[in-house]
């Protein structure tokens, strides 16, 4: 089942928002950037893989784990829609 790329992207904002951010003065959107504010440090990082995975059902192998696909809610949705897309 592959799950619309906006779908990804408004569930991994409101999970980031509820609680990865709430300690944070930010406004979390979609283009937020995550590493350059802090919002996402390695713990935090782990807390979301974790998501990924258990909610989304799409591991994210740890070479994928990287300051480009993190930047944003908008770049962890686009890998993980391709992850999702991808021939099993």
């Amino acid at each position: 089942m592959t799950v619309p790329e906006d779908d990804v992207r408004d569930a991994l904002t409101t999970f980031i928002r509820e609680n990865l951010a709430q300690d944070t003065p930010y406004e979390v959107d979609y283009d937020t950037p995550l590493l350059e504010l802090g919002i996402l440090d390695s713990l935090k990082t782990a807390m979301l893989l974790n998501y990924i995975r258990d909610k989304l059902g799409t591991p994210i192998p740890p070479q994928m784990v990287d300051a480009p696909s993190f930047r944003s809610a908008r770049t962890i949705a686009a890998l993980v829609g391709g992850l999702m897309s991808a021939p099993k």
